[in-house]
């Protein structure tokens, strides 16, 4: 099963069949307050950005080998069409920085997400950790690079052991700038007693 699913999504491999090349891309979150989210859609209007696109996220994280590392299948309901993304993030050293490798799949054969699901459940000690939420993204040009700029706010309390404070339904928000593949040199930055 684990062969025809390494086949399945092809990762490692791009279109010619030969290992798929790193690229970075730059990304920063941020968790606000319930004022300062809202605040944001006119603030970025006015900055130049326009409305991209809206989604409705559920994800699903299945056990990794490594405690760091990530594996997540996220559901997407956007424009009246649903699909699925597989996400593998893993730690790793680029000329002595650490950064994020990240790989997707742009879309997930629905056979293939619900065998990676049962095995997921089949792994872990209790039952996989999930959680729905809302994205409103907003692009714009910066320095001659799109740059999206996505609102996010659960719709589920949640606990989320990687973030500070554990429990709650966190709005935030991601800079992203760069093609979305490859390593992602990833960082969190503060505002006034929070933390993304």
């Amino acid at each position: 099963m684990l062969t025809w699913l390494l086949k399945k999504l092809r990762f490692g491999q791009s279109e010619d069949g030969h290992g798929s090349s790193s690229q970075f891309e730059v990304e920063r979150k941020y968790r606000l307050s319930q004022e300062e989210f809202d605040d944001l859609p006119s603030i970025l209007r006015r900055s130049g950005y326009h409305f991209h696109r809206e989604q409705q996220m559920t994800d699903t994280f299945i056990p990794a080998l490594e405690q760091d590392d990530m594996i997540r299948i996220r559901d997407i309901r956007s424009q009246g069409k649903d699909s699925s993304v597989l996400t593998l993030k893993k730690w790793t050293v680029v000329e002595g920085e650490r950064v994020r490798r990240e790989r997707e799949t742009e879309s997930l054969d629905p056979v293939a997400r619900d065998c990676l699901l049962e095995m997921g459940t089949r792994l872990a000690t209790e039952a996989l950790l999930s959680f729905s939420k809302k994205r409103v993204e907003y692009r714009g040009e910066r320095d001659g690079k799109t740059v999206t700029i996505a609102l996010t706010r659960s719709t589920d309390w949640v606990h989320i052991p990687t973030v500070p404070g554990g429990r709650g339904s966190f709005p935030t928000m991601k800079v992203r700038s760069g093609k979305h593949s490859g390593l992602c040199r990833e960082g969190r930055l503060r505002t006034p007693g929070r933390r993304a």
